[in-house]
């Protein structure tokens, strides 16, 4: 199926399918391109839409400051803006913090979510790796190479097999990663992941629940995605085995076969 793409609203999107929509909203430094296979198997079963966030991509601002807040508009501004009142919500990493907080504040425009290799931020979250973390940071430096920040990334990023024996996600990331990405929008990415804590109102989520991450996770340890679990009353929660931060991209056809199965139940 071709995908159509647009830069004529708030935010580039590209879309496929057709059905009940589906927002993807991309993690931290992840554009629209990020999503890989992921995006056109969901794209057999429902309208599925995947934007850039703002400091990415072809959206602005860049080199401001801004928050997770903001970024939840976005989405919301871009739902209005392709008349859709009520969607199915899928966020991985930051993305998963703008799904917790679009479910929070905008409950009447989501269906169902996904939380994906996520946290609910604060300090009772389970902090990534120190050596990872440093990794990540390197991302948003405008003096590191991109090639050099991918390399001191994969380890942390995937599980040691899929480096070892490249899949076609693990040439997703290549291919995607830091591609054409102003580092001060990445700046202002991790300004507003860092201040994040959803926990003392997780309570307040009531729609239908899908926590899902990688066992072998060390940028956001899946002991995180437990603990959202535990607190989003009747949430589901999958490991997907042998998999690290990016496990979509690892084992694109479980993940698909989990969401689509968990979204039209």
């Amino acid at each position: 199926m071709a995908r159509h793409l647009s830069d004529q609203f708030s935010a580039p999107y590209i879309e496929q399918g057709q059905g009940e929509p589906l927002v993807l909203i991309s993690g931290y430094s992840m554009t629209k391109e990020g999503w890989g296979p992921v995006f056109d198997d969901l794209a057999e079963d429902f309208r599925v839409i995947a934007f850039d966030n703002r400091g990415v991509g072809g959206f602005e601002p860049t080199g401001a400051t801004f928050s997770i807040a903001d970024m939840v508009a976005d989405t919301i501004r871009l739902m209005d803006e392709l008349n859709i009142e009520k969607a199915h919500i899928m966020g991985i990493s930051m993305g998963g913090l703008i799904a917790q907080t679009l479910c929070i504040e905008y409950p009447e425009r989501v269906i169902k979510a996904v939380l994906g290799c996520t946290t609910h931020g604060g300090r009772e979250a389970v902090p990534g790796g120190k050596t990872a973390m440093q990794a990540l940071a390197s991302s948003a430096d405008p003096s590191q190479p991109r090639d050099d920040v991918i390399q001191a990334l994969l380890p942390y990023f995937f599980h040691d097999r899929s480096i070892s024996s490249p899949t076609d996600g693990v040439a997703v990331f290549l291919e995607t990663y830091l591609n054409n990405i102003p580092r001060d929008g990445l700046q202002g990415q991790l300004g507003a992941l860092s201040v994040f804590n959803s926990k003392p109102r997780l309570a307040e989520i009531i729609c239908p629940v899908l926590v899902i991450t990688g066992t072998e996770d060390v940028v956001i340890p899946s002991e995180n995605s437990e603990r959202l679990a535990t607190a989003i009353q009747g949430a589901e929660l999958i490991n997907i085995e042998n998999t690290g931060h990016l496990f979509l991209l690892e084992k694109p056809q479980q993940v698909v076969s989990e969401v689509v199965k968990f979204l039209k139940t």
